[in-house]
């Protein structure tokens, strides 16, 4: 887990004070730990953010008030008041510090998707990674490929995870799986893939889906499509992702997901060598 911290220039109650001398920590975790034991069934390597309160040594803190002196009692408001208002100038919306302040300083709470992108801390409506080689363990090689994009309303914008992921499969073929986290606006219907021409179609899933962090609904969907058409896309600038429109509502398309290619050219010629051997 790798953290990142926010804090005030000055810790409550001074050196005077020896170990009641605390400071107000909001701490930013990011954690790229896989789930114990067992087949993962959410759709990619999870960053969690995660907030909670620490003390300067990075430890757990905490703050008994009713312990404080009235004098270390009034350090410490004005450091919350600090740290607060460094919240703001750092562009996140106070509801992040109202947040961490709220959580007992033995636990710690993640923040889903939509809380990353309201709180202020990454309000990009779509971003992805390049495609990446992932060499295991577990698993045989693969090659994975990560976007996060905002569905749904304005009003309401739902910030969902989606993940490809390619290995070895018959000869000539590469099995292709796509894990989403489903918004209020996603179908089970047929998903297009389309690129330089050529495409290959995502049928729904046969299984339902999975729930994962935050009561989020996770769907998983397979197909082998051949190797040239990996090869092909990978000349291109760009691979996109349709939803075949709801039956409900057939004048109303959902609009494309457009998703770089870069990085597939080296990353789909290693799977192929790691394909071809015996």
């Amino acid at each position: 887990m790798r953290c990142v911290e926010t804090h005030g220039p000055g810790a409550v109650g001074g050196a005077a004070h020896g170990k009641n001398a605390v400071q107000f920590v909001l701490r930013l975790c990011v954690d790229r730990r896989r789930r114990a034991g067992g087949r993962r069934r959410r759709p990619h390597r999870r960053s969690q953010i995660a907030v909670g309160r620490y003390d300067e040594r990075g430890q757990p803190a905490p703050l008994d008030r009713k312990s404080l002196s009235p004098e270390q009692l009034r350090q410490l408001q004005a450091e919350e008041v600090r740290l607060a208002r460094y919240v703001g100038e750092m562009g996140m919306d106070q509801a992040l510090f109202e947040a961490a302040a709220q959580i007992r300083h033995e636990r710690i709470r993640y923040l889903s998707l939509d809380e990353i992108a309201r709180f202020g801390i990454d309000a990009r409506e779509f971003h992805e990674s390049r495609w990446m080689v992932d060499e295991g363990p577990p698993g045989p090689l693969a090659v994975v490929k990560f976007m996060v994009e905002a569905k749904g309303s304005r009003e309401a914008k739902q910030y969902r995870t989606s993940r490809i992921r390619l290995t070895c499969s018959r000869p000539g073929e590469i099995r292709v799986e796509y894990g989403r986290e489903l918004a209020s606006t996603d179908r089970p219907v047929s998903i297009a893939v389309t690129s330089r021409g050529d495409a290959f179609v995502l049928a729904p899933p046969r299984s339902k889906p999975m729930p994962g962090y935050n009561d989020v609904q996770i769907e998983d969907r397979l197909a082998r499509v051949p190797v040239a058409y990996f090869e092909e896309a990978a000349a291109g600038d760009m691979i996109e992702i349709t939803q075949a429109p709801d039956s409900s509502m057939p004048d109303k398309p959902a609009p494309p997901t457009r998703l770089s290619t870069h990085g597939l050219a080296d990353a789909i010629g290693m799977l192929v060598q790691r394909c071809r051997k015996p």
